[in-house]
């Protein structure tokens, strides 16, 4: 199993985003513990619902600010997003029916897709808006 954990290289240099994305990672990571250790798992909708929330206006403050600085990327950025809370849609659908449907490898999933995403794609933001500085 492999376990989320922020680190300063996945900064993109905007202050705002990274620390957002760092509350993304300890919202997954408190996942995490919920799913494997001997919480109450009616706290992992609770989580899931603060995730998933959080997620949105992360996505919203980031987008904005690409569209701020005209990131050229901004269409294809902005469909992952879509993709990834439609992913996150169908997590908390099952989840409300039935918790342990939120197992360790959508949690996987999960921290994956949120590592690469900001390594690669969010990393391009932060490449635009030094420029533009």
């Amino acid at each position: 199993m492999w376990v989320i954990q922020w680190n300063n290289d996945l900064c993109i240099g905007h202050e705002l985003i990274d620390t957002q994305h760092k509350r993304l990672f300890e919202l997954t990571a408190k996942l995490y513990d919920i799913a494997v250790g001997s919480e109450d798992k009616a706290n992992l909708k609770l989580f899931l619902l603060e995730l998933y929330k959080y997620t949105l206006f992360h996505f919203d403050e980031e987008e904005m600010l690409m569209r701020n600085h005209r990131f050229p990327h901004y269409d294809d950025h902005k469909h992952e997003h879509e993709k990834f809370v439609a992913t996150l849609d169908a997590l908390a659908l099952k989840a409300r029916k039935d918790t342990s449907a939120l197992d360790i490898e959508i949690l996987n999933w999960l921290s994956s897709w949120l590592v690469t995403h900001i390594s690669i794609k969010d990393k391009m933001i932060g490449q635009c808006l030094s420029r533009d500085s």
